[in-house]
């Protein structure tokens, strides 16, 4: 059932203080060699992208950097540079690489596409500024959390639709909202009681598609997008959360078109608990999955 524009603005407020009342939660940043705050301009001069680039040391650790664009997750309606500060931070050390995160519109107010425009500036920055960033472009990989992982796989997908000059080395998607289907065995046993529950993925749906696209939309919804034009993917998923099921079965589809994926399922944890790692409580497995990750990555981007 649609809801008015006024009540998708009003629960997005909501969201985002509510996200950002959870900032301590992530805890201490790391000290990094350099932190920039930046704006990036389009093609329309009117559209300027609040990014931050995280430099982890004076000097890559080959004779290069890999380069990371990083989309912070929050349903699409929240989340900041400032709420993902300290995963990013954690990524560019993790690496030794040069990591850029996007302050990307948020809707109701931009939808989807505009999104994916925004992670698609960002990585046409770090691709075009290569040099002069020390960068590998052979190192190129998109991370994302959460609804950041889906915009991310939907980045990769719109790189090679578009026969882009841009190849993707990897994408490493953290629990990722995948499609909107409520009967999937992980939906049914947490949709009410886990977040991200039934009701805030039904307003953030109708926050983030146009109201003309539909809900297997493949340049908006990954789960239906061609599989085969995926790229090597890690896909870390989290055992109580509502979304877990249908990322299985994307990763699956992932295997099934041939495409190297690695997916990891960390049992009793929670949505979210790769960023809030430094919180072994109540994420006792988030370092653990930050650290396997990483691993991978770094295994995949050797040599390359």
């Amino acid at each position: 059932m649609s809801v008015t524009n006024q009540t998708l603005i009003n629960f997005a407020h909501e969201a985002r203080s509510n996200y950002r009342n959870l900032i301590p939660l992530a805890g201490q940043p790391d000290a990094l060699f350099a932190v920039k705050n930046m704006t990036l301009t389009g093609q329309n001069p009117d559209r300027q992208l609040p990014a931050r680039l995280y430099t982890p040391s004076q000097q890559p650790e080959q004779t290069s950097y890999p380069l990371v664009l990083f989309l912070h997750g929050g349903g699409w309606i929240s989340g900041d540079l400032d709420t993902h500060d300290v995963l990013a931070r954690a990524l560019a050390l993790g690496l030794n690489a040069q990591v850029l995160a996007v302050q990307y519109r948020l809707a109701p107010e931009s939808d989807g596409f505009a999104q994916v425009d925004d992670a698609l500036l960002g990585l046409t920055w770090l691709f075009e500024q290569a040099d002069s960033l020390q960068g590998n472009t052979r190192q190129i990989v998109v991370v994302g959390d959460s609804a950041g992982a889906t915009l991310a796989a939907n980045l990769a997908s719109r790189l090679v639709e578009d026969n882009s000059a841009i190849k993707l080395a990897a994408q490493w998607l953290m629990y990722p909202a995948v499609n909107f289907d409520f009967a999937t065995p992980s939906m049914r046993t947490y949709g009410e009681n886990k977040f991200p529950d039934k009701s805030f993925i039904a307003l953030a749906r109708q926050a983030y598609l146009p109201a003309d696209v539909a809900e297997n939309d493949p340049r908006l919804v990954p789960y239906f997008s061609n599989h085969a034009h995926a790229v090597p993917s890690i896909v870390s998923l989290a055992g109580e959360d509502p979304l877990s099921s249908a990322a299985q079965e994307y990763a699956q589809k992932l295997i099934d078109n041939n495409i190297q994926c690695e997916c990891t399922v960390y049992p009793g944890q929670a949505h979210g608990f790769i960023q809030f790692y430094k919180d072994k409580a109540a994420n006792p497995l988030g370092e653990k999955a930050l650290r396997d990750g990483l691993g991978l990555l770094k295994a995949w981007l050797k040599g390359l």
